[in-house]
């Protein structure tokens, strides 16, 4: 299988992230303006995302975008 482009979701964040806000995938995906078979793609590995739509998936569940998605931490302390 071919590595997915885009950001991965680290899904051991994802999974605290919704327990602790008491949120659904589908109301994540509501807030976030993002279709729900899009993100249970990302959520399950089979696709990445751009760093705007990685902004918007945190944002919804209140937490910074490189806690869902490591690689943007690399980016951020690339361009420091």
């Amino acid at each position: 299988m071919a590595r997915p482009r885009g950001h991965s979701i680290n899904r051991y964040a994802w999974e605290d992230m919704l327990r602790l806000q008491g949120l659904s995938a589908s109301k994540v995906a509501m807030m976030a303006s993002v279709n729900r078979s899009t993100l249970a793609c990302v959520v399950s590995g089979n696709r990445g995302v751009s760093i705007p739509i990685a902004h918007r998936i945190a944002a919804a569940v209140d937490c910074r975008p490189e806690t869902l998605f490591p690689s943007l931490r690399a980016l951020k302390e690339s361009a420091a």
